[in-house]
């Protein structure tokens, strides 16, 4: 086991929050070291909104612009669509400005408010999480490791001993710090070891997250530019369509495939460059159905 290692804060979890906590300590000048089991930040379709707040403070933090960047183009507009097939007939539309529409004309961006100093990012936190990793290795006095995994977590006088193992090599190290975050999701085992539970109602919904590449769709599709799509038919499950700027070259490298079939639990179940003979059998086998 290596030696001992003393911060002020340690960060357990990588994901939006751990990342925006380090950047936020880095900038303030307080020493952190941040741990995330994971290789590399998420490859899952997870969140399609960066809301107003987190955008006012990503600008405080230097990284609203990259957001953007990484983000859906502010000429797309945010429409919303409820139709019988995604080539079908449109039941419903809420027309939505783009970004730049919104600025140009004061038209209503959806969940935006021009009262607030910066509007709402549509992004997924595949493209999310790369930006704010940047932003937080970039700050000297933040120790980013992807790969590592808490062990345990033990308070000791006025601090926190952790003991952490290097998920590839299973290499153990120690770390002392005075105050410990857990950015680590609900299945925290941060949070379990400190007695903290969880309350209400778990698995309010079973959901399946699809992520893939339709180069030809904007041009193909009658229903119009949106970035949700509600498919609502009496033989078809409802399958809500969330648009995100796929960036093929990236999403091929992460994915090694065109599509992908995401559970619940984020386990990639099924990934194949062409459509499944039955796809709706294969969604009902993942889910348990």
């Amino acid at each position: 086991m290596s030696s001992e290692t003393t911060t002020p804060v340690l960060i357990a979890g990588g994901g939006p929050v751990g990342l925006t906590l380090a950047c936020e300590l880095g900038s303030r000048g307080v020493a952190c070291v941040l741990l995330e089991q994971k290789s590399t930040t998420t490859a899952e379709p997870k969140c399609t909104l960066t809301n107003m707040r987190s955008m006012e403070h990503f600008r405080r933090l230097g990284i609203a612009e990259a957001t953007r960047r990484a983000g859906v183009a502010e000429d797309y507009p945010y429409h919303v669509v409820f139709a019988t097939q995604l080539f079908g007939h449109t039941l419903c539309r809420f027309e939505y400005a783009s970004r730049a529409e919104a600025a140009r004309s004061g038209a209503k961006l959806a969940f935006g408010s021009p009262l607030a100093a910066e509007q709402p990012q549509r992004i997924s936190r595949i493209f999310q999480e790369p930006v704010l990793r940047a932003a937080a290795e970039a700050y000297p006095n933040v120790d980013v490791r992807f790969g590592w995994r808490v062990v345990s977590a033990t308070p000791d006088g006025d601090g926190v001993r952790v003991e952490a193992s290097e998920v590839a090599s299973g290499r153990r190290q120690l770390f002392r710090a005075r105050f410990v975050a857990a950015c680590d999701g609900g299945a925290s085992p941060l949070r379990e070891a400190v007695g903290l539970r969880l309350e209400g109602r778990q698995a309010v919904s079973q959901q399946v997250g699809i992520f893939f590449r339709a180069p030809e769709l904007r041009a193909r599709n009658p229903q119009g530019d949106a970035v949700f799509w509600f498919i609502v038919h009496p033989s078809l499950r409802r399958v809500p369509l969330a648009v995100v700027d796929v960036r093929e070259p990236a999403v091929c490298a992460l994915y090694a495939r065109e599509l992908v079939l995401v559970r619940p639990d984020q386990h990639v179940a099924w990934r194949g460059n062409a459509l499944p003979h039955d796809a709706l059998a294969l969604v009902d086998r993942v889910r348990g159905a």
